[in-house]
């Protein structure tokens, strides 16, 4: 584990830490679903990635009027832009928790930040005879941006960017590499015990 990673996730451990306290009073709890595009912006090992597609889906706690932690499962799958004998793609789940900030509203639309860890592995998959190639779970973080709009008092549609990256370890590919890349998605909130932080900001 690098010191970034340490040190990602003793802050984030940190600020989970910082806010239990006032989660009870905090306000909602909210389930997102999101799904989209997936670049990758690094070879890895010596192989290149074409684009794909991602999936994840988090719970998230209201812990200040501005403030959520989210905790939740993620996916993406990628294809080899070579195969690698009998395998094709390369796929990554895993964990993700961290914070997202809800900056002032901007008319309809409110803006947020995100940024925490990742706890993901890859898989090096091909036909229904092969079979995957899996690496441990390894440490990395992620970090995005994109906006809340809401629908009504307890549906919210949150459109956004994320970068994450992870360095997983397979001998096939080389040994220790970087997994870097890019999620254009768009997620869809209901809110639970309160309005969506969009329909508040809104008001």
């Amino acid at each position: 584990m690098t010191s970034a990673t340490r040190f990602i996730a003793i802050a984030t451990l940190l600020t989970v830490s910082a806010t239990t306290a006032q989660a009870q009073s905090a306000g909602a709890f909210s389930l997102e679903l999101r799904g989209g595009a997936g670049v990758p912006t690094s070879e890895l090992g010596s192989r290149d990635l074409n684009p794909g597609v991602n999936l994840e889906f988090t719970a998230n706690l209201q812990v200040m009027p501005r403030l959520n932690l989210y905790a939740g499962w993620d996916w993406a799958n990628f294809a080899l832009k070579q195969d690698l004998g009998s395998y094709s793609d390369v796929e990554d789940t895993g964990y993700a928790f961290g914070a997202r900030f809800f900056t002032p509203s901007l008319g309809p639309v409110t803006p947020w930040l995100r940024a925490g860890g990742v706890y993901d592995h890859i898989e090096v998959e091909g036909d229904a005879d092969t079979d995957a190639l899996s690496a441990d779970h390894t440490l990395g973080w992620e970090a995005g941006a994109g906006a809340a709009i809401a629908l009504g008092e307890s549906w919210s549609l949150l459109p956004g960017v994320r970068y994450r990256s992870f360095s997983p370890e397979l001998d096939v590919l080389g040994g220790e590499m970087d997994m870097n890349y890019v999620t254009f998605d768009i997620g869809i909130a209901k809110t639970f015990g309160g309005r969506s932080v969009a329909a508040i900001r809104h008001r």
